[in-house]
């Protein structure tokens, strides 16, 4: 192992810039509450830890993950009280059957050793009863002299062990997860040997270089929109009467960054728009999956900062390759992160040809599923009685089938040296997507996306222009594409989005119902 930490204390940093404290909080609730999201997040990004991390546009996988992980151990182990109970109640059964035989028998016949008997078989049920009752009620009502002796011999009923498991994940969802006490730590309770998976996915979540899949390259980032490639020849503009100057992407790039960090600058101070926490970075990706001999701890992973991240980024940039590929990366979160817009922007020549690529994706908000369960908390956090609301969403006795399959640690499988590493072929939040915008959304959604366009392209424009190249080709270009606009159905078809007469969309997520049941 590198570098990585040991412990869940290393994860204790604030949130990267761009997660959303909410949108997360709302995906760690539903960790507890809803058991086919917390399966999916498991076999996603812990089972499947051969795997690469989608980039995480809009949140932070870790404590999504560490709650899931917090919640199966919980509700392992309460189903294991429970089918304590159930078994330390037939032998007590047992116990009682052969008192009440034994009685009769000694009664009957006058014997002293019926008695004898009796005495302790007594006592065999009251010790048996005294060691089954904290491991049913749970250690924290033993503070309770009532609860305790009301609960003392609940281990002949098992829905105690229900009751308790209730009884904690309300104290989890108030404590730790209602929107004035979420912090985005990993929580307490997870297993040190999930440290080190939990540190590759904080290290890859955010990183520059990204390894993607050929056949999904841009896995986690939604819905594509339409896609803007613009060809244009470069001639030379004869107004300008002298050679023009080799242009380069890095030289492009630097023309269109301030335009678009322009759009981060409020036109007042109390100005609220969302534009104003538009981010640009510069990303490389990289085909998947990785040659053997190479796993994830091995990857050029991370910020510029990095090993191999800097070279990656300097060698890319205008490389104009068709597997490692350099884009200016340009994401605009609305509606508190619920809705994202991601443009992977990418330029360079070829041939004397310049090529202009442009591909919005669309993140639309969390399914109603994960806004149910946190009205959940907030009743919960108000006294409303929720117990009900609660029990119906948890799984104690569905488990027991779960309790003779060893859950595997971290650190006894690790990864095989000769094994391949694969890329990410989706994301959580890609899967968690309602596939639906509000009128309200729909409107900012094509502003978002009109103002991008236009910034960029006017960039370029201006880069051709001072390089000594005719433009004419390339704003004609721009106009038919804006005249061709960006079209967003406010009820998307399964996360589809429709884009100008003839054009199409498409949807990158597996299923926009991970629950199931939402």
């Amino acid at each position: 192992m590198s570098d990585a930490p040991t412990t869940g204390a290393a994860f204790a940093a604030a949130p990267a810039r761009g997660t959303s404290p909410e949108v997360t909080r709302q995906m760690c609730v539903s960790a507890y509450l809803d058991s086919a999201f917390r399966a999916l997040v498991i076999a996603l990004l812990v089972d499947g830890r051969e795997r690469f991390v989608a980039p995480s546009l809009g949140f932070d996988a870790v404590p999504v993950v560490a709650h899931c992980l917090r919640a199966r151990k919980l509700e392992r182990k309460y189903a294991a009280r429970a089918l304590l109970a159930w078994v330390l109640g037939a032998l007590t059964g047992v116990l009682i059957l052969f008192l009440l035989v034994s009685a009769v028998s000694s009664f009957a016949n006058g014997e002293s050793a019926g008695l004898q008997t009796v005495l302790l078989c007594l006592a065999a049920a009251a010790a048996l009863g005294a060691c089954a009752a904290p491991h049913v009620v749970g250690q924290d009502r033993r503070e309770n002299t009532v609860l305790f002796l009301q609960n003392a011999m609940s281990f002949l009923w098992p829905p105690m062990s229900a009751v308790a498991h209730r009884e904690e994940v309300k104290r989890i969802l108030a404590d730790e997860l209602s929107e004035t006490s979420f912090t985005g730590i990993v929580p307490d309770g997870v297993p040190e040997a999930w440290s080190p998976l939990l540190y590759r996915i904080g290290r890859e979540q955010y990183s520059q270089v990204v390894v993607y899949d050929p056949d999904v390259p841009f896995a986690g980032a939604g819905t594509a929109l339409r896609t803007q490639v613009i060809a244009q020849e470069l001639v030379p503009d004869k107004k300008r009467g002298k050679e023009p100057e080799p242009l380069t992407e890095r030289r492009i790039l630097e023309l269109v960054r301030p335009r678009l960090e322009a759009l981060a600058e409020p036109p007042e101070a109390h100005s609220l728009d969302r534009l104003r926490k538009l981010e640009l970075c510069e990303c490389v990706f990289l085909p998947g999956p990785l040659p053997f001999g190479f796993d994830r701890d091995d990857a050029p992973l991370g910020n510029a900062g990095d090993r191999g991240v800097a070279e990656h980024l300097r060698r890319s940039t205008g490389e104009g390759g068709e597997l490692r590929r350099h884009f200016l990366r340009i994401r605009v979160g609305g509606w508190e992160e619920q809705v994202v817009l991601t443009f992977f922007v990418r330029v360079h020549t070829q041939g004397g040809v310049f090529l202009l690529e442009i591909s919005p994706y669309l993140l639309s908000p969390l399914h109603e599923g994960f806004r149910r369960d946190s009205r959940t908390v907030e009743k919960l956090v108000a006294g409303k009685d929720v117990d009900r609301e609660i029990s119906s969403r948890l799984a104690t006795y569905s488990r027991f089938g779960a309790l003779l399959r060893p859950v595997p640690e971290e650190a006894e499988e690790g990864f095989d040296p000769d094994s391949w590493a694969f890329p990410p072929w989706t994301g959580i939040r890609e899967l968690s997507a309602s596939g639906t915008l509000s009128d309200f959304q729909t409107t900012d959604v094509v502003r978002y996306v009109r103002t991008i366009l236009s910034r960029v392209n006017r960039g370029v424009e201006e880069a051709l222009r001072e390089a000594g190249y005719a433009t004419e080709d390339f704003k004609q270009q721009t106009i038919n594409m804006g005249a061709g606009a960006v079209f967003v159905d406010g009820s998307m078809s399964g996360g589809a989005l429709a884009t100008a007469p003839g054009a199409s969309a498409r949807d990158n997520s597996v299923n926009s119902d991970p629950g199931g049941k939402r």
